[in-house]
């Protein structure tokens, strides 16, 4: 039988019911131990050192596939596929780019991004697509500019 903690239920009132999912993560949890110290954050930023040599060729493949999905859509213009395709290649690397050092290309993937769900005129996508390759093609443009 199931911990009750970890069941889920369903709660009946009036006007409405409570659903509550089985919580099926807390038998990972663990206490640590003391004199443990093991910080799982300097673990991820660790790991992220380690692969940080990939970087500027993962930000690349996003942005060639970024500016493909233009391309298509400049060929066969706004349909539910090509709309899709480049609002995920755009939201891609709104999520990457701060992480693989990039932060200027996600602010013009966000753009990108908001005019594919606007049906922007293909010369407004240019501007995103293009600003958006250019800091990590050229340099890795710091977090602030100076002022």
């Amino acid at each position: 039988m199931a911990n009750p903690k970890n069941s889920a239920g369903v709660a009946t009132y009036g006007d409405h019911e409570v659903i509550t999912p089985e919580n099926k993560l807390r038998g990972m949890v663990k206490a640590a131990k003391p004199g443990e110290n093991d910080d799982p954050v300097a673990r991820a930023e660790l790991a992220l050192a380690g692969l940080s040599s990939e970087f500027a060729s993962w930000m690349d493949s996003e942005c060639v596939r970024l500016d493909k999905a233009r391309v298509v859509v400049a060929a066969e213009g706004f349909n539910k596929n090509t709309k899709e395709v480049l609002f995920h290649a755009a939201h891609d690397i709104k999520g990457d780019a701060a992480t693989f050092g990039f932060p200027f290309a996600g602010v013009a993937a966000e753009t990108g991004q908001a005019w594919s769900r606007r049906r922007a005129p293909l010369d407004c996508l240019r501007a995103p697509v293009t600003a958006g390759s250019a800091p990590m093609r050229c340099c890795r443009w710091p977090t602030k500019l100076p002022a």
